[in-house]
């Protein structure tokens, strides 16, 4: 991209993003891609089967820590569901749990 081989990439590791962004002649444009990482817990069996041990796994992850970080802040919060700010199904309304 910066050698002037391709006008246009997408998936740029975000690593690299800062570099190309401050590069004359060159544009970032940047969406909420539907990605997710998820926290797998079996519903059927203990501990899973108890409300609170659930809610206490959602309440454990520091989420702003693991955007800021992981992510390098190119991320975002999606209370519990997979439903990313570009589907037009997202209920707005549902609000992240804080840490």
């Amino acid at each position: 991209l910066l050698s002037g081989d391709i006008n246009f990439a997408a998936s740029i590791n975000p690593r690299a993003m800062k570099l190309i962004g401050g590069q004359q002649g060159f544009e970032l444009s940047k969406t909420t891609s539907g990605n997710y990482t998820d926290l797998n817990i079996r519903l059927d069996m203990d501990p899973g089967n108890k409300a609170d041990f659930v809610a206490g796994m959602k309440y454990l992850v520091n989420r702003e820590q693991i955007v800021k970080s992981a992510l390098r802040g190119l991320g975002e919060i999606g209370n519990d569901q997979a439903v990313s700010p570009a589907n037009i199904f997202l209920n707005a309304d549902l609000k992240p749990k804080p840490f």
